[in-house]
């Protein structure tokens, strides 16, 4: 796929994985963030993919890191690669700026498609296309494809610097693609425990809030939740999912669904920000003086009825959505 067909593409996935924005981190669990391979699959279809996994941590030198590879299907490979971490991680704005900024149409190549492929090799290089595991990545390739699977990369990261790279921007030069365009890509990092699986008995009911105040950078509303809709089809069909959309998003109307019903999900489409400094989300909510509701206070309101939230919240100043926990 040319590079500037798949600009929005990536543009979406790093944006909503909260790379850009800085607010990943090494929460734990093991977190999907893209991939369109032949084993990419939807709700409730059967994964298909052969795995690789890859482990990134320091080296014995500044500057330098040490890769491990370990795969069923193809072996075992090390190598010590060279990465200027921080040059990258000070592009990472340029990057949010340029790529959110991309959304509107222009003549030409622009210039984020070349920032974006520079950065993206550097980041493979050290990655995936350096000695013994480069090879091992190939093979892994071949042995997917020879099996009519996709390709699964699990990168492990132990790093806080090396978590906050946009590894989802990876550019093989050699295949002229994105590697999150033709493999799945999943971050792993290790905690100290993981959550028990939440069991639902189906269907999965989800909560839609929409909250476009006046004041405020205008929202494509009614796109968001086609997309939704869209997305949850095919589950919706089975009957194994349903989306109702709150009718106001208010305080206190809010209060009286999520109270007053179960619901296994809240997917909340609005302006909020981030407060770094109380490790909280605040989501603005419709009202007389636009009170701004904090996400927290939500999740504790619901406590025992509601299983998890997705917030797609635009930051101050911002035109584009990324995800907040709160």
């Amino acid at each position: 796929m040319p590079i500037s067909r798949a600009l929005p593409i990536l543009r979406d996935r790093l944006v909503a994985t909260g790379v850009l924005t800085g607010h990943i981190g090494l929460g734990g669990g093991k977190i999907t963030n893209c991939g369109s391979g032949a084993g990419w699959v939807g709700y409730g279809q059967a994964s298909a993919v052969t795995v690789i996994e890859v482990a990134i941590g320091p080296g014995n030198a500044p500057g330098a890191f040490r890769v491990d590879v370990i795969s069923p299907a193809v072996g075992e490979a090390s190598a010590t690669v060279g990465l200027d971490a921080d040059s990258l991680l000070a592009r990472r704005r340029q990057l949010q700026q340029e790529l959110l900024a991309s959304a509107a149409p222009v003549r030409g190549v622009p210039q984020i498609e070349l920032l974006l492929r520079d950065t993206g090799q550097a980041l493979f290089t050290a990655l995936l296309g350096t000695g013994e595991v480069a090879g091992r990545y190939r093979a892994a390739q071949a042995v997917a494809a020879e099996r009519g699977q996709g390709l699964q990369v699990v990168l492990r990261i132990d790093t806080p610097a090396l978590a906050g790279l946009p590894w989802e921007a990876m550019y093989d030069h050699s295949a002229g693609a994105y590697v999150c365009r033709n493999d799945q890509l999943v971050r792993h990092v290790p905690v100290a425990s993981v959550p028990a699986p939440l069991l639902v008995r189906p269907p999965l009911r989800i909560l839609g809030v929409a909250s476009s105040l006046r004041g405020q950078d205008p929202l494509d509303v009614d796109k968001e939740k086609d997309l939704l809709g869209q997305a949850l089809a095919r589950p919706a069909g089975q009957g194994l999912a349903e989306l109702h959309w709150a009718p106001a998003a208010t305080w206190a109307g809010l209060q009286d669904l999520l109270l007053g019903e179960e619901w296994h999900v809240v997917h909340f489409v609005g302006h909020g920000d981030f407060d770094p400094g109380r490790d909280e989300g605040v989501l603005a909510l419709v009202g007389g003086l636009r009170r701004r509701s904090s996400s927290r206070r939500m999740r504790l309101s619901a406590t025992g009825r509601r299983r998890g939230c997705g917030f797609r919240a635009c930051g101050p100043g911002s035109r584009r959505g990324a995800v907040r926990r709160g």
